[in-house]
């Protein structure tokens, strides 16, 4: 794509939390913020290693990504909490992998409580 860059993750490094946190990554952000509009960084689960909750007060804001029958409700609330001490600033939430028939979809508790119009209108 056209004016779309990436780069890889490269080889893995045992001391990763140390490295966000040291002034090579502050470095390496402030090059990025002066060379593009957006720079989206994708991360390690907030509560698996201390690397995300490390580098997260260094970005201009967290995309919190739960996913569908698999991220626990306590566990992301746990996470979205270590987040804000560290002072991130939680700009919102995905809410992924969502079966569009699923008997728990949204669309099916929004007609619950709200009634179907259709059938008032007739």
């Amino acid at each position: 794509m056209p004016n779309l860059f990436f780069i890889p993750s490269g080889k893995f490094a045992d001391n990763a939390g140390e490295l966000f946190l040291g002034p090579s990554t502050e470095a390496f952000l402030r090059q990025m913020r002066d060379r593009f509009d957006f720079v989206v960084l994708d991360s390690a689960p907030v509560l698996a290693a201390d690397d995300t909750p490390s580098l997260a007060p260094r970005t201009d804001g967290v995309i919190f990504v739960a996913r569908s029958r698999f991220t626990h409700a306590k566990l992301a609330t746990k996470a979205i909490e270590m987040l804000r001490q560290r002072q991130a600033k939680v700009l919102g939430l995905v809410y992924n992998c969502e079966s569009i028939h699923s008997r728990d979809n949204c669309y099916y508790k929004y007609k619950e409580y709200y009634g179907d119009k259709r059938r008032r209108a007739a």
